[in-house]
């Protein structure tokens, strides 16, 4: 329930993120991993959108929103129809959205102006400020139990069974221990 969520830091924004994730035709997969990850990629959205947001209420208080976009941005609004228009892609949407972004022919002000527009499909209320998820803390038994699982995990990648491996991680997320595997190493932290 939404409750469970929010008791575990995850604002009703953050699902609704993660329902985005997933066309409405195929199956949404739960899990707390997959949540966390969902989470994650929406507060960063939201960090790098904060300032285009900014700079479009800049060129909004310039009078400047009224203009009609630029060839640049109006084909970045073809493309947000043509998913929206393509049996409500919002998957496609967050892509698009993600690749405009790192669009270098869009003024930051028409980014600003492209993700309001897109929100008032997507609703995710952009605008609105959320707070970052509560830091949990693990007590020394738990550390040594997820140290313990992480050496064993380890030691199942390094022979290549994959299945060993992922089996320790969803015991890991039985217990509200999200692992990640980056370049550095396995990296956990508390859901």
């Amino acid at each position: 329930t939404l409750s469970l969520l929010e008791e575990k830091g995850f604002h009703a924004l953050d699902y609704r993120w993660f329902c985005a994730t997933a066309h409405y035709r195929k199956f949404l997969t739960f899990s707390w991993e997959n949540i966390s990850q969902a989470r994650d990629a929406h507060r960063a959205f939201r960090r790098r959108v904060k300032p285009l947001l900014e700079a479009h209420a800049a060129s909004k208080a310039a009078l400047l929103d009224g203009q009609e976009l630029s060839k640049a941005a109006a084909a970045w609004q073809k493309q947000f129809e043509d998913a929206i228009g393509n049996d409500i892609n919002l998957p496609k949407v967050l892509g698009i959205a993600h690749s405009l972004l790192k669009a270098e022919d869009v003024t930051d002000a028409e980014k600003g102006r492209l993700i309001l527009d897109w929100d008032r499909v997507v609703g995710v209320e952009i605008e609105t400020e959320i707070p970052e998820p509560p830091k949990r803390e693990a007590d020394e038994a738990l550390k040594a139990w997820i140290e313990s699982k992480l050496a064993e995990r380890a030691a199942a990648r390094e022979t290549k069974d994959w299945a060993g491996s992922d089996a320790i991680r969803l015991e890991m997320a039985e217990k509200e221990v999200l692992v990640r595997d980056t370049p550095e190493g396995q990296v956990w932290t508390l859901i």
